[in-house]
């Protein structure tokens, strides 16, 4: 049996490497699924008996790349089917939040509510009606006795501010180490 010296395999791969990188992220749309991918091919490529392979090593590892990475995207897609067949959303896992995280976005709910509050009287009421209550703007208009343009361009106004007083908050927060 004939083996490819272990300097020139290596080299092959090194050399395209970030090729083959580039190659399975665009297939499997993911940084990491694409390393692990070819990592894998090198472990293939190195290792396989060389009899009957092919005389251009770089068309064989990156057929062992375009292999390894179909069969991970369609494995992938398969589990990711099997477990919106098996498992209902809400049985799925959430997130696990860090306290620090549950303390930011406290703070971040606590300072939009401030906001909130002190909107002018009758935008507060138009996105809390609207928002919050999911009144139709002409119901909104309604109750607030104005005509449906207004109460629209009242609780547009009002997010506007919510979100651009929010985007300010955010910008001025020291980052954190």
């Amino acid at each position: 049996m004939m083996h490819e010296p272990p300097k020139l395999q290596f080299a092959t791969y090194w050399e395209n490497r970030p090729i083959l990188l580039n190659y399975a992220f665009r297939i499997l749309g993911s940084r990491e699924a694409a390393e692990d991918v070819v990592q894998e091919a090198y472990i293939r490529f190195s290792t396989q008996d060389r009899a009957t392979e092919p005389t251009h090593l770089k068309a064989y590892l990156f057929r062992i790349v375009h292999n390894l990475a179909l069969n991970s995207s369609k494995r992938r897609r398969y589990e990711r089917d099997q477990l919106r067949r098996d498992v209902p959303d809400w049985g799925l896992p959430a997130a696990a939040l860090t306290p620090e995280d549950v303390l930011l976005f406290a703070e971040k709910v606590r300072g939009a509510m401030q906001i909130v509050e002190d909107l002018p009287k009758e935008q507060r009421q138009a996105l809390e009606l609207h928002r919050y209550s999911g009144h139709s703007m002409k119901e909104v208009a309604r109750r607030l006795g104005v005509s449906e343009r207004k109460a629209y361009r009242l609780a547009q106004a009002a997010l506007a501010t919510v979100a651009l007083q929010l985007r300010g908050q955010t910008q001025e927060d020291p980052p954190s180490e």
